[in-house]
């Protein structure tokens, strides 16, 4: 009788399967850290541009009064004034050039990474409260709620001004 060599065919399927099974994990895996390094950034990007609109409205308190209670994306972009050398510049033209470029950023941090992003400005007696939400990008939900609420897809967070 001769010896064999080898492996039969049940092992190399028996191998195979506790292969695939193992990869399978290691996609699943990717796929969470994925949808929680987009969930990381939407978060990131939502926390630089709600502290920079809070320090331009520590900068320059009109500017809560040029944007308004509710500001999200599809706002549209305020006139420019004519600030040349020869004309000079109120405070409330200063706050349409610093709101018309924070809306510009937003819309377009909008068009790449945050999805239905929304800030609701409340004025409190200890300063300034700005509330923030937006659309995570791993929910399969969408729609634009009321009052920057969290929930139902989406992710948000409150910040207070302490004065201006």
């Amino acid at each position: 009788m001769r010896l064999q060599h080898g492996f039969s065919l049940v092992e190399v399927l028996v191998t195979l399967v506790i292969f695939k099974i193992g990869l399978l994990g290691a996609l699943l895996s990717q796929t969470i850290a994925i949808r929680q390094v987009q969930d990381a950034t939407q978060r990131t990007i939502s926390v630089a541009l709600a502290q920079g609109l809070l320090n331009e409205m520590r900068a320059n308190p009109q500017l809560s009064q040029v944007l308004g209670p509710r500001i999200d994306s599809d706002i549209a972009l305020p006139s420019l004034p004519d600030c040349s050398v020869g004309a000079s510049c109120t405070i409330t033209d200063v706050a349409a050039v610093q709101a018309h470029s924070w809306l510009n950023q937003l819309q377009q941090y909008n068009r790449l990474s945050l999805q239905q992003p929304q800030f609701c400005l409340r004025s409190a007696a200890t300063g300034v409260n700005l509330s923030t939400s937006w659309q995570q990008k791993s929910s399969a939900q969408s729609g634009v709620v009321a009052d920057c609420a969290v929930g139902n897809g989406r992710s948000g967070f409150a910040l207070q001004n302490g004065g201006h």
